[in-house]
Formats: C-alpha cells, sequence, structure tokens
C-alpha cells in the first residue's frame, strides 16, 4: 500500500526459499480451478434431466448453480430464466406451466387492448397515463 515502500516493487521468485515481496513472505498454494471454469453452460441435453416425467424440476438449486457458475446455453436460457425470475414455480408440471403460460398470455391481451382503447379525451385528463405512453414510446417504439 501507499507509504510502505513497496509501490512498483514485482515479487521476486526463488527456488531456494519462498517468494519474497519486500520483506514479506508469500506461500505458493496449488491452483485449484473456480467453478466457473470447470463448467460450461447448462446444456439441453442436462436440462431435461433436471425433470420427472410429468416434466416437474427435481432440484431448483442445481439450476441456480449451473446458470451462476456457467449460464444456460441460448436453447435453454428462454426457460431457464422464467424458474430464475419467480415465473414458473420450482413444483410445477408441465401442463401446470402450460395453464400458467395461457393465463398470462390472455392477462397481457386484456391489458394491452385496455391501452389501446383510451381515447384521446380520456388521456388528456390522465396524466398519469400520457406520461407513461411517452415513456414507451420514446425507449421502444
Amino acid at each position: 500500500g501507499k507509504g510502505d515502500g513497496l509501490e512498483g516493487r514485482a515479487p521476486r521468485m526463488s527456488l531456494e526459499g519462498p517468494l519474497k515481496f519486500g520483506d514479506e513472505e508469500c506461500v505458493f498454494v496449488e491452483y485449484e480451478p473456480v467453478p466457473w471454469e470447470k463448467t460450461g453452460p447448462l446444456g439441453p441435453d442436462e436440462w431435461r434431466c433436471l425433470f420427472d416425467k410429468d416434466g416437474r424440476l427435481q432440484n431448483f438449486d442445481a439450476i441456480r448453480r449451473r446458470a451462476f457458475y456457467g449460464g444456460f446455453s441460448p436453447a435453454v436460457r428462454r426457460e431457464g430464466w422464467k424458474y430464475l425470475l419467480g415465473c414458473y414455480p420450482p413444483g410445477s408440471t408441465r401442463k401446470e406451466r402450460e395453464q400458467l403460460l395461457a393465463a398470462k398470455g390472455r392477462e397481457y391481451e386484456n391489458y394491452r387492448r385496455q391501452w389501446e382503447s383510451i381515447t384521446l379525451e380520456q388521456e388528456a385528463r390522465f396524466s398519469k397515463f400520457r406520461e407513461r405512453r411517452h415513456r414507451i414510446e420514446k425507449d421502444v417504439i
């Protein structure tokens, strides 16, 4: 650190003894790969093995760890993130998830129709809606 007289000095390695850095001795430790160096992204084959015959995820913590250390392959990413973000309950079956997605799709369509049905007169009286529409048009459209 500053003021300790070691600025700009490189460690010296000696074959006879430990590594010296100024007056400090350093100990070499065997290199052990960290988990993210051992694993690549979670792929479709491994993903399928995480589910039982009803499509129920067997080990939520496993996908959390795999996503953290290796990420999801593009083929798995769409479904994997639905679990991580809480869109799918970890214990849900394939059929329950299909029903959930259908219900969410209907809910989205209802919101979209409501959004599109607001008249210019209503918009003029509703400042929060006007502000949100403006942000969406500016950022998304």
